[in-house]
């Protein structure tokens, strides 16, 4: 054991060669890893497991204690090598069993051909990933799980890779058991060679950020009918294939929030298939200096038809489009706002220097109306003004 900071209680370092590993990736681990994790799950000295360089070959790890972190120091270089042993349906090469505050980070996690995941998280909180690695192929295997009553978890720039041609079915997968999974963040992730980049098949208010995906065989984001309040917030989503979908949202799914979706999605696949209930996309590109939006912003409906469009486009600074009717601000041609149908015909405008326009008549100011009442020169002039505005056409003769 080591003390790594003795100004922070219960911050020890437990080396797995000091219990026995060798990191040889020939012999087997198991029973060291095992005993560095038990010390340092101890109730008075909870700390960290530290694997050096090499390659540890395992039968799987079981974390059930709160509050031990597993720690390499690097992705590339320290391997935990799973070797598959276990019941059917139950192999799981690292098993985060109901503790809490449980950290993984620096490490690659090497799975086996039939293994059920590389990473299972069942009922546990604050448990975080960082710079995981996670490996693995196979048709029935998960990279990473969440279920149960896991919340608050941190999925953070890691990567889940099926590893060729085999697959896995997917890179991170949300189920239930008993309970779901709600309040959890998956964060710059890069996720390759699965059948489905992420499974979200249950829980609420889980956040996918920055999500890549890539040669997925049929889904990149997969959001499942018992699920509400998902917020996908700027995915890549980067395969092809006929009967592919960028975005898949299952009947049943609940206020589902996209903003700023990449869809790079090639063969005839689609971009965004919605079956969910009160789905609201925003795309395009924004970028926001208080109070002003500058660039672009787009909300679409279930359609994909504009809800909402911010633009800037034809040399005019601002464009809103709510529902097909436009809004322009500050455009190009001398006016300061105007009112467009969808198709584009002016019914309201206001120009420079308190002008207005109605029906595609340019800005005028404000008119006045001179003449005798007794006759009809008051009468023409207030003609010759409403027609200038465009509130009128003035047919009259002489």
């Amino acid at each position: 054991m080591t003390v790594l900071n003795r100004s922070i209680p219960y911050v020890y370092v437990y080396n797995v060669l000091s219990y026995g590993a060798t990191g040889d990736g020939s012999t087997n681990d198991t029973t060291a890893i095992r005993n560095a994790i038990t010390a340092a799950g101890s109730e008075a000295t909870r700390g960290v497991v530290y694997f050096p360089k090499g390659q540890y070959k395992h039968d799987g790890l079981t974390l059930s204690v709160q509050g031990v972190s597993l720690v390499g120091e690097g992705r590339r270089e320290r391997v935990l090598a799973y070797t598959g042993s276990g019941s059917a349906g139950a192999k799981h090469g690292v098993y985060i069993d109901g503790a809490h505050n449980v950290r993984i980070m620096d490490l690659q996690l090497h799975g086996h051909a039939d293994m059920t995941s590389g990473l299972r998280v069942r009922n546990a909180a604050n448990c975080a990933l960082h710079r995981v690695h996670v490996t693995g192929n196979g048709a029935v295997t998960d990279g990473i799980i969440l279920e149960g009553s896991t919340y608050y978890a941190l999925i953070d720039d890691c990567m889940v890779d099926g590893a060729g041609a085999s697959h896995l079915a997917a890179g991170i997968t949300f189920k239930t058991n008993v309970n779901t999974p709600n309040s959890n963040v998956v964060r710059s992730v890069r996720i390759q060679d699965c059948t489905t980049g992420v499974d979200l098949q249950s829980g609420d208010n889980n956040l996918l950020e920055a999500v890549r995906c890539e040669v997925c065989l049929t889904t990149g984001l997969k959001i499942g009918g018992s699920t509400a309040d998902t917020i996908i917030v700027a995915p890549r989503l980067d395969f092809s294939g006929a009967s592919t979908k960028g975005i898949d949202i299952i009947s049943g799914a609940q206020r589902t929030l996209i903003v700023g979706p990449r869809y790079d999605i090639g063969g005839g696949g689609s971009s965004l298939n919605d079956n969910g209930t009160d789905t609201l996309q925003i795309v395009g590109e924004l970028l926001t200096k208080a109070p002003t939006i500058m660039g672009s912003l787009r909300v679409l409906d279930n359609a994909d038809n504009p809800f909402v469009d911010f633009s800037t486009s034809g040399g005019q600074r601002g464009v809103i489009q709510i529902s097909g009717a436009l809004l322009d601000f500050f455009g190009a041609s001398g006016y300061g706002m105007r009112f467009r149908t969808n198709g584009g015909t002016t019914v309201l405008q206001f120009g420079a220097g308190n002008t207005l326009g109605f029906y595609g008549a340019s800005a005028v100011g404000k008119p006045s109306v001179s003449g005798s009442r007794g006759g009809n020169a008051a009468l023409a002039i207030l003609l010759s003004a409403l027609s200038s505005q465009g509130l009128i056409t003035d047919n009259t003769t002489a």
